[in-house]
């Protein structure tokens, strides 16, 4: 029945009109470019040479939204997140999804990168002038452990369930166990001519990552929600071989002990409430959603302020070890430059790529130089190797944006 209407006769009256609902069904043009025009054209008491559009994915999605040019002079509360740039129409098919130039993408990271920078700058002189001592910084790290973290991962998954979400969520988890297996089986081949006290600690650096303090604030600022929502998922082979594989580096792990630390990790729970939450859409009281969060966004500052205060320990001196270049090189150089190819052989779509590319680069973890305090390995070359793997990604991470 469809096919057999005159919309040639019937559109003109439409528009004439200004009232699409005349037509009693959607209207259906050819192309991008007609339907812009068709939306512009039936909108009556506008500048029709200054149309204030907004496009949005979803209403659902509005943390990352577009406008024109004649909007966007007038919005002043937001920060833009990439240069201004044409709209391009093609006019031969439907709308394409909104492009993102690497040069765009490689100067939204640097601005993410500089903030989260201040934030441990600010950490760093903290812990320096004594405002930071071991006992408040102690329990700081739990409380954003235990309550912010969480509480940011928990509200990554706040977006309407798909089977498309779903099944771009399993690929982010298939990709980040490849790659975990991939640092592993590194680690075990390119430190042996270490000593003991060292290898450990070079292994265990190749295998964890910052990926939670550092790496999902990034994520977080450069992707939005969408973003953090696949992060969240991307950490957690990372977080098993943590406590398992990891452990094991520095001594002999207890198996029971490993997987209470993994099902009990406040990160994974929130993951997995969140996964219920998403699949069954169940809703909140506003006032709980609100809370969630805003705690949840105490997390980047907080978070990063903690690794500086971190840092603040290592003596500048003798920082600059050669090793510790050698783990950085390995670790936010070759195996983020080997999961970007095959990514893209494998065809994977832009978002899932970007958030695997960044979080496969990001610095080693900090909880290093712990276990190796803890264990008996070379505590002082484990903090020299966080340090230098943290200052050298505020350049290693937004270098990698340019070829996403």
């Amino acid at each position: 029945f469809f096919d057999k209407i005159d919309t040639e006769k019937m559109y003109p009256n439409c528009l004439t009109s200004t009232v699409l609902t005349s037509a009693r069904i959607p209207c259906v043009v050819a192309n991008d470019r007609e339907a812009i025009q068709m939306c512009i054209r039936t909108c009556t008491g506008i500048d029709r040479n200054r149309a204030r559009i907004i496009r949005i994915p979803n209403s659902l999605h509005i943390g990352r939204i577009m406008l024109s040019e004649a909007y966007y002079r007038d919005v002043t509360a937001w920060r833009p997140a990439l240069s201004p740039s044409r709209w391009n129409l093609t006019g031969t098919g439907p709308f394409s999804p909104p492009s993102r130039g690497s040069m765009d993408s490689f100067f939204k990271m640097v601005d993410v990168q500089t903030v989260l920078f201040i934030y441990m700058a600010v950490g760093f002189f903290c812990r320096k002038k004594g405002i930071f001592n071991d006992a408040a910084r102690d329990k700081l790290t739990d409380f954003v452990v235990l309550i912010t973290l969480p509480c940011m991962i928990f509200e990554s998954f706040h977006m309407e369930f798909s089977l498309e979400s779903l099944k771009q969520g399993g690929v982010a988890v298939l990709i980040a166990t490849v790659m975990a297996a991939a640092a592993l089986l590194l680690g075990k081949v390119l430190y042996n001519r270490f000593p003991y006290e060292e290898k450990s600690i070079l292994q265990y650096g190749t295998l964890v990552t910052n990926s939670g303090f550092a790496g999902l604030p990034v994520v977080s600022g450069a992707y939005g929600d969408e973003g953090l929502f696949l992060g969240s998922l991307f950490i957690i082979p990372t977080r098993i071989l943590m406590w398992s594989a990891g452990i094991s580096l520095f001594t002999k792990a207890d198996a029971k002990q490993a997987v209470r630390k993994v099902l009990l990790n406040p990160g994974i729970i929130a993951v997995e409430v969140g996964l219920v939450w998403m699949l069954f859409q169940l809703p909140l009281p506003h006032f709980v959603d609100t809370a969630v969060d805003n705690l949840g966004a105490c997390t980047s500052p907080m978070a990063m302020a903690l690794v500086g205060a971190i840092l603040a320990d290592v003596p500048l001196k003798t920082v600059f070890d050669p090793k510790c270049f050698y783990l950085v090189a390995v670790r936010q150089l070759l195996l983020p430059a080997v999961c970007l190819a095959a990514l893209r052989l494998l065809g994977v779509d832009p978002l899932t790529a970007g958030v695997s590319v960044v979080l496969t680069g990001m610095p080693i973890g900090s909880t290093t130089a712990i276990l190796a305090q803890k264990y008996g390995a070379d505590a002082q070359f484990a903090s020299k190797c966080v340090f230098i793997s943290t200052l050298t990604s505020l350049v290693t991470v937004p270098i990698l944006t340019l070829f996403l």
